[in-house]
């Protein structure tokens, strides 16, 4: 049978074991754990701060803790940690909201099934957030609209085939699956019963790879018993795909996982850990404030402003960076200056001990000098900016407002006269690719400024404003009109050698560093055996599906 390491440990409240499973749990070689807590003991909280210091990827989930201490529930925060809670505890979403647990409201699957789910999602308010235990219908989508929905952030196998391991209240270890349902299956629980975990020294080897364990149920069960385990497992598959498909209201599938969940989504001790394991080379921690957009760019949708985070949940937020050592920060989102408590936010950035604080904008409300000056001294010591040619046609043409290249031409004479710090990037468009010579030029050349060419994100439909197909040039007009670009970064390692030779990409910002690797690239067959592989993030499946001849483009 071939055996595949745990990668999640349920922990049933009142368990006396957790110190020892968990020491056990951190010791597997897997990088990524969850501990999902079932309730939880003052004394779980020591091994969980011990546990940090451990170089693992450890995601923390309380299920259905509502009245969690508030010294406790501030600490946990702290960790990374975050909550689930079933509908019937709904109510207490703003207070481990605001303690910083990030809730979110979990619909069990058996939800799919009851009279009731309608008067159960009117409980669910518009700002919270979801997690489903089962594929919803269309009906219920259009019910649900809007909301953030964090299955994908889960990334969780199908539950009747998933390795998960459960630590019961009697200080036994077993298959998740068969001691939650061994009331459906009593056979599964007959035959992989929990064994003591004082008797073990390793938790590896316990369970079977997902293929294995259906061909070990489909002969251990028979009859009905086997009819529904095969239709539960079905249902499982069918959600676990559809969550992994773009979801139109929910989520944006153009999204790496991995990035969602270790730093877009998490507090600042998990980003510092996932940083430090995975991408040492930025050297930033992430504030994501929700806001507005000033312009409404051909690849994307304008958004209207929102209330934004309140001060108070960002402060507990900063709280966490006491323990990252880090002295650098970025602010990013889709206007993170249209946040009415900007400058508030920033003298917390500060005050948190982050000497470097850089913010992503537009750059076009830089152009207000006082504005400018008084981010400065709010704490602001650098700004992403997009330019997206040398003239205001070009420019406007893609930011989607007239007069924001003046606006952003001022913004950066601001800037440079305060003596503040300014990153340049743009995107590889069919509409930009015939001036970013001129744009480098002005860029790089003139000004002097880190600046660098991205290539253009492919998104859900709903979520632009002119379809990927008409926006997206191929590599081979690329070569054709990008002759003598030394900017370019985040294309091809392959394609960016034949254009500027072996030089170093565009310089970036941290926060346009983030924005690059949370996109879901490929490589195809043909990149191995790449010698460049390792500092190659690939291309789009998109991309090569409307432009099938760049495959032949992709070779070292």
């Amino acid at each position: 049978m071939a055996v595949v390491l745990p990668r999640v440990l349920e922990v049933e409240a009142g368990c006396p074991e957790f110190e020892r499973g968990l020491r056990l749990f951190l010791a597997l070689p897997s990088r990524r754990l969850r501990l999902e807590l079932e309730g939880f003991q003052p004394g779980w909280l020591k091994p969980l701060e011990i546990a940090a210091g451990w170089d693992k990827d450890l995601d923390i989930v309380l299920r259905d803790c509502p009245s969690l201490p508030r010294a406790a529930a501030q600490k946990l925060a702290l960790l990374g940690a975050r909550s689930l809670l079933s509908v019937r505890h709904a109510g207490a979403w703003a207070r481990l909201e605001g303690l910083g647990l990030r809730p979110a409201v979990e619909l069990p699957s058996s939800n799919l099934v009851t009279p009731h789910l309608s008067r159960e999602l009117s409980e669910v308010s518009p700002n919270m957030r979801m997690r489903f235990g089962f594929r919803p219908d269309e009906r219920l989508l259009r019910s649900c609209a809007g909301l953030e929905v964090i299955n994908f952030w889960e990334e969780d196998e199908p539950p009747l085939l998933a390795s998960n391991l459960r630590l019961t209240a009697a200080g036994k270890v077993g298959w998740a699956t068969a001691l939650r349902l061994g009331h459906l299956w009593p056979q599964l629980a007959h035959a992989a019963p929990p064994v003591p975990l004082a008797r073990l020294k390793s938790l590896r080897g316990l369970f079977m790879a997902p293929a294995a364990r259906q061909a070990w149920a489909s002969r251990l069960l028979r009859g009905a018993a086997r009819s529904r385990w095969l239709a539960a497992v079905s249902a499982g598959l069918h959600r676990h795909d559809f969550f992994a498909k773009p979801c139109p209201g929910f989520r944006d599938g153009s999204e790496n996982k991995s990035l969602r969940r270790g730093i877009i989504g998490a507090g600042l001790a998990v980003q510092d850990r996932f940083l430090r394991s995975r991408l040492p080379e930025i050297k930033s921690v992430f504030l994501f404030l929700r806001s507005g957009c000033v312009n409404d760019c051909v690849f994307c949708r304008h958004k209207d402003d929102e209330p934004g985070r309140p001060l108070g949940e960002i402060r507990r937020f900063l709280a966490g960076g006491a323990r990252t050592r880090r002295s650098r920060i970025a602010l990013v989102g889709n206007e993170p200056l249209r946040h009415p408590r900007i400058a508030g936010i920033l003298r917390l950035c500060r005050k948190a001990g982050f000497r470097d604080v850089e913010v992503m904008t537009s750059g076009t409300l830089l152009a207000d000098l006082a504005l400018a000056r008084a981010l400065q001294e709010a704490g602001a010591t650098a700004f992403a900016i997009p330019l997206y040619g040398t003239t205001p046609d070009t420019h406007d043409a893609v930011s989607g407002r007239a007069g924001s290249f003046a606006r952003t031409v001022q913004g950066l004479e601001n800037l440079r006269r305060l003596g503040l710090a300014a990153f340049i990037h743009t995107n590889l468009m069919k509409a930009t690719l015939p001036h970013l010579a001129g744009l480098e030029k002005l860029a790089a050349g003139e000004w002097g400024l880190p600046f660098a060419i991205l290539p253009l994100r492919p998104k859900d439909p709903s979520s632009m404003n002119r379809p990927y197909a008409e926006l997206e040039p191929s590599y081979a007009e690329l070569l054709r009109g990008g002759a003598g670009l030394r900017c370019l970064a985040g294309l091809p390692v392959c394609v960016q050698r034949r254009i500027r030779g072996s030089g170093p990409e565009g310089r970036l910002a941290d926060g346009m560093r983030l924005y690059l690797l949370h996109q879901s690239f490929v490589k195809p067959e043909s990149c191995a055996g790449c010698p460049w592989s390792a500092s190659c993030l690939g291309t789009f499946r998109e991309h090569l599906k409307l432009h099938p001849r760049d495959l032949s483009l992709l070779r070292y």
